[in-house]
């Protein structure tokens, strides 16, 4: 190896002399016989350069420019990174903008959170949704929700809803948005309900399995009461389901599902307990079935189904 080297750097010796003849040759006092010296030593040390293996290997391998040097490696090298810019762009934005969730009257829709939760949409519901490493925020902004939150160690789950805030580990539980009010069931775990329950829980209620409360528009509690799973676990299914429920929230609960608007023309039989299960948005099948069961009488005008007494019965 030694040797080999000592050869090498003789070699490049001999070929610089040489260059450095040629070059002084190009000066016009320099004689006949220096330039041809000159020349005949440079055509040396050439013959030296191809008789070896590997300088001759290299000048044979084709010449490419590295890839960002390459006109065809800066478009696609741009353009990749271009892409990556814009992948990440939206998925920055994915992550910092709330998503929104929109169902229609009668409609209804099963969304699945990046987090591993479920969120079921009953009729005419709008939910924004925020899920951001630890953070895990969503809002209820009308109609109502079903969630089946998935357990994740140090980000709690958190509703929203007017002034009230549900507050989460890992649990099953309903939340529906009324005009002036907000209604919490709980199915399965352990809820922290009330106004700004995230950062005073102090002042929320607490909520385990098969238990509900109602807060007023501040996210004060105005009442604590059975879950009423059954009701929850039918509109899931597609159907209303009413057990002695005063007739004027059982036709308040019809008509989300419906543009189709039942009436009650006699006020004296709103409180008139009603019962049975319905399939959403069969205002028809509803009215029908009261004046069959109930003593009330049924017509319908256009998109108008009015409920009125029927003689002198008492409720």
């Amino acid at each position: 190896m030694a040797e080999k080297n000592m050869r090498d750097k003789d070699q490049r010796k001999r070929l610089d002399a040489a260059a450095m003849r040629l070059l002084a040759s190009k000066d016009m006092t320099a004689s006949t016989n220096e330039d041809e010296a000159a020349i005949a030593e440079t055509w040396d040390a050439l013959d030296i350069l191809r008789a070896d293996p590997h300088i001759m290997a290299e000048l044979r391998t084709p010449y490419r420019a590295p890839f960002w040097q390459r006109t065809d490696g800066i478009k696609t090298l741009g353009a990749g990174m271009a892409a990556c810019a814009t992948i990440a762009a939206v998925a920055l934005a994915l992550v910092l903008s709330p998503q929104t969730y929109v169902t229609r009257v009668g409609e209804q829709r099963l969304v699945p959170l990046a987090d591993g939760s479920q969120v079921t949409l009953n009729t005419d519901s709008r939910i924004s949704v925020h899920i951001d490493g630890g953070q895990r925020r969503v809002t209820l902004e009308r109609g109502e929700a079903y969630f089946d939150v998935a357990k994740l160690a140090g980000a709690p789950f958190v509703v929203v809803s007017g002034a009230s805030e549900v507050r989460v580990t890992g649990t099953h539980f309903n939340v529906r948005r009324d005009t002036n009010s907000v209604r919490v069931d709980v199915e399965e775990g352990r809820v922290l309900a009330g106004a700004h329950a995230a950062t005073n829980p102090a002042g929320a209620a607490i909520l385990t399995a098969n238990q509900a409360v109602t807060l007023d528009e501040h996210g004060l509690v105005r009442q604590r009461s059975v879950a009423d799973i059954d009701r929850v676990s039918n509109w899931r299914r597609g159907r209303v389901y009413f057990n002695e429920t005063p007739l004027r929230d059982a036709v308040a609960d019809m008509n989300r599902y419906t543009r189709t608007r039942l009436v009650i023309a006699t006020p004296g039989i709103a409180d008139m307990p009603v019962s049975g299960v319905y399939r959403v948005g069969a205002s028809d099948s509803f009215a029908r079935a009261l004046g069959l069961a109930y003593p009330v009488q049924v017509q319908t005008h256009d998109n108008v189904i009015e409920i009125s007494q029927k003689g002198h019965a008492a409720f």
